[in-house]
């Protein structure tokens, strides 16, 4: 990280808010410029310091720079932060270690909120791309295995639940549309019958195609669905074709 790639990073910011449909739609105080690397740059700090930018530190790992700048900016360098209060932008880094990834998947199964919970999902696929020694590893480990499943789970139900809303409001309409109330009932029931099947089928291939793309085996993704849901060898078998 030099003073060149400083002023591209500049140039990028520059562009998007360039780039609004309506003049000035995208207001300069609104858009900020973070740069992350394992360790701080100090050839670039000596660089800035030597040419009037000020640099200050107020948390571990964290700098702002500020003077002949168009957009607030900072500097993170993953290295220096704290494992316990900085674990997401810890996760941004191709230095995490297997017990760092575990405490991501816990932390990701805690949230609760559907907006926290994509975007925790965004910083773990950079994670697990930039740490693909870490994950191969890790292939085989029954509670990497475990914690998938439980972090998809929430996926699952939102289809579900999504799948069912939908299928309600088709059997309303088949309902409204014969005319007599036994009609509505019986098209709300099989709408929502079907609509719960298929989210959580949905929501269990989606599932197994990520355990899959992590190296586990089948026969060790089947037992897992068996005991999580209850279902026979033979009905596992249609989530391997």
């Amino acid at each position: 990280m030099d003073i060149d790639v400083f002023y591209k990073s500049m140039a990028y910011a520059s562009l998007y808010k360039s780039y609004g449909k309506t003049l000035d739609e995208v207001k300069a105080d609104d858009v900020t410029v973070t740069l992350i690397r394992e360790a701080r740059p100090n050839g670039l700090f000596r660089y800035l310091k030597e040419h009037d930018f000020q640099i200050s530190n107020p948390y571990k790992g964290i700098y702002y720079i500020d003077g002949k700048i168009m957009f607030p900016t900072q500097i993170i360098a993953t290295g220096e932060l704290s494992k316990e209060e900085h674990i997401w932008l810890r996760s941004l880094s191709s230095k995490m270690k297997k017990q760092d990834m575990k405490e991501l998947f816990n932390r990701i199964h805690q949230l609760e909120s559907t907006f926290d919970r994509d975007l925790a999902d965004s910083i773990l696929e950079v994670s697990i791309d930039a740490n693909k020694e870490v994950v191969e590893n890790w292939k085989g480990d029954d509670t990497m295995c475990q914690a998938l499943m439980e972090i998809m789970e929430p996926e699952i139900r939102l289809r579900e639940k999504e799948l069912e809303e939908a299928a309600l409001q088709r059997g309303m309409q088949k309902g409204i549309q014969q005319g007599i109330q036994q009609g509505m009932q019986q098209g709300m029931q099989q709408g929502m019958q079907q609509g719960m099947q298929q989210g959580i089928q949905k929501g269990i291939q989606a599932a197994v195609d990520m355990l899959r793309s992590f190296g586990h085996q089948d026969r060790e993704i089947k037992d897992t669905l068996i005991k999580k849901y209850n279902l026979s060898a033979e009905e596992t078998e249609k989530y391997f074709l």
